[in-house]
């Protein structure tokens, strides 16, 4: 029996495997991930979408409030206002320089209409400098709404 004894001194503890680490993750972590970066997607969309539509609605109604003022100022009103829409929507770069007809011309391409070159629109220019002091204001402002509805559409 003493042989016994000499090979169960020989016999060492048993080493568990370490424990599983953190990464990688197991599927279903994955899938949690993936999940919330959906959700959170959907989220900024929704409130993207949001900031558009506010945006859009209360452009248009600044340009009914300018309804109350006399045509000459109330050009002029509609002219700042649509600039600054287009900065806000285009880059600065691409549209504080513009005046006069290459203003016109930019209006018409992003507005998809023809109406600021061709149309009633030509009084955002033409307006300032004329002598003339019946202009079509309720036209018009129809045009420049449709612009900003097109301009901040939302899709």
């Amino acid at each position: 029996m003493p042989t016994d004894i000499n090979l169960l001194q020989n016999l060492r503890d048993v080493i568990p495997p370490p424990d599983p680490g953190f990464w990688p993750p197991a599927i279903g972590w994955w899938l949690v991930a993936i999940l919330i970066l959906i959700l959170i997607a959907a989220i900024i969309y929704s409130i993207k979408l949001a900031i558009v539509r506010y945006s859009r609605h209360s452009i248009v109604q600044q340009i009914d409030k300018i309804a109350g003022l006399q045509p000459p100022q109330a050009i002029a009103e509609l002219s700042i206002l649509m600039r600054r829409v287009a900065i806000t929507r285009y880059s600065r770069s691409a549209v504080a320089g513009l005046t006069g007809q290459a203003w016109l011309e930019f209006l018409d391409q992003s507005g998809n209409t023809d109406q600021f070159t061709q149309g009633v629109g030509r009084m955002l220019t033409i307006a300032p400098y004329s002598a003339n002091k019946q202009f079509d204001l309720d036209s018009l402002r129809e045009v420049c709404r449709e612009w900003v509805k097109t301009v901040l559409q939302t899709n």
